[in-house]
């Protein structure tokens, strides 16, 4: 009784771990298409520290927020009093001038506070950048290749 042609059991594959255990596997997928993008190094640089300053600048506001809470929470709770030689009435103008130039911080970073880049937003300015002059062009036919393909 012939059913066809079998086929022969796939090989195990034992993969050491350098954790002194051994795996077995016993299926291998390939799926090693890579895109590759080629820029120069000031030009990563560049584009790195604008994604650096545009991530720091969206977590900005935190910090005179947290500041302005802290003020915030002074002032129902706190009986101003005179202390080394300054009266409670300028401590309490000095707790307002303080409330007053966070108050103007939070809304400075709140408008300028942008949305933080992803890391494909970021791979996508990698993509766009253009090449210097006289350096290493993709191959043609190489998907983002600027160089056109033979007809």
């Amino acid at each position: 009784m012939a059913t066809g042609p079998t086929q022969p059991p796939a090989p195990e594959l034992l993969l050491d771990l350098s954790l002194n255990q051994k795996m077995i596997v016993g299926r291998v997928d390939r799926n090693v298409t890579q895109e590759f993008i080629i820029i120069t190094a000031d030009k990563a640089r560049l584009i790195l520290r604008d994604a650096a300053d545009d991530m720091e600048r969206s977590t900005a506001w935190q910090t005179p927020a947290g500041i302005l809470a802290t003020i915030g929470v002074v002032f129902p709770t706190t009986t101003f009093q005179d202390f080394v030689g300054i009266s409670k009435d300028v401590w309490k103008a000095l707790f307002l001038m303080a409330a007053a130039l966070c108050i103007f911080w939070l809304i400075r970073s709140l408008r300028r506070r942008k949305n933080s880049p992803t890391v494909e937003e970021i791979v996508n300015l990698f993509r766009a950048a253009e090449p210097l002059p006289g350096t290493l062009q993709p191959p043609a036919g190489v998907p983002g290749s600027n160089v056109p393909t033979a007809p």
